[in-house]
């Protein structure tokens, strides 16, 4: 992080440089050049965090780029997921609380913990569905859209200084480095 901050030191320089030949400007320049550090900064912390898993550099780096380019497809193409209807983004959800379930049994090995934290994240869901399935109706696209990367880092370059995308940039960089240390501390003791 920071050598990319030296990196953006240099580009803030540019337009002040701009700036003597014409009317630059300096907010917008520089409330972008914030947002691609911090965008930057969360997609080190997601990568610090992937190859930390991985025992070997050439899967780390592979996990990097995959895990970089999920997310930015994901972020452009966020809008495709508006008009999925509410049984979609069930099912979608029950599915990633599986995986996420799945994930707990890789970290544990345990099937008796990996079942409960299943059925902890699958059965609320599937109550709330029962209960008011209305809740349901673009909740997908919602889901995205609040956790998209590289969509809060349009929203930033657009001049619009948003306190909510500095704090979300801010939590996924200590969740992700909080998860490396963690992942560490786990290879450190074995």
């Amino acid at each position: 992080v920071a050598i990319f901050g030296i990196s953006c030191l240099i580009m803030a320089v540019f337009p002040l440089i701009l700036s003597m030949f014409g009317m630059t400007g300096l907010g917008s320049a520089y409330s972008a050049l914030f947002a691609f550090f911090m965008l930057g900064a969360a997609l080190i912390a997601l990568c610090t965090f992937l190859s930390s898993m991985a025992e070997n550099t050439l899967v780390a780096m592979i996990l990097g780029v995959v895990g970089v380019l999920v997310l930015f497809l994901v972020d452009t193409f966020v809008t495709l997921f508006a008009p999925i209807g509410a049984v979609v983004s069930l099912i979608v959800l029950v599915v990633l609380a599986g995986l996420l379930a799945l994930a707990v049994f890789g970290a544990t090995k345990n099937w008796y913990f990996t079942g409960l934290v299943g059925v902890a994240l699958i059965l609320p869901q599937i109550i709330a569905f029962v209960i008011n399935s209305q809740l349901y109706d673009g909740l997908l696209y919602r889901v995205i859209s609040a956790i998209a990367l590289f969509y809060r880092f349009s929203v930033f370059c657009s001049g619009i200084f948003d306190l909510t995308t500095l704090v979300y940039d801010v939590s996924v960089v200590v969740l992700f480095l909080f998860l490396t240390w963690q992942v560490m501390e786990k290879r450190r003791r074995a």
